[in-house]
């Protein structure tokens, strides 16, 4: 009857990670995507503006 469940609190596996280095690998892992999101966006902006050029018929809107 001595056998009790021994709760404690997360974490429970023990490491010497900070929460600074731990964010540094968060940012690490974000890059590939940050530097993506240039040209894919650059494309979809082309792609749109000849679609939009295409369906106005390929004239210019002038103001005034």
């Amino acid at each position: 009857m001595e056998d009790r469940l021994i709760v404690t609190a997360s974490p429970h596996i023990r490491d010497t990670s900070t929460t600074r280095g731990l964010m540094g690998n968060v940012v690490i892992a974000l890059l590939p995507a940050v530097l993506a999101i240039v040209p894919i966006t650059a494309l979809v902006m082309a792609v749109t503006g000849m679609v939009a050029q295409k369906c106005a018929g390929g004239k210019e809107h002038k103001n005034g």
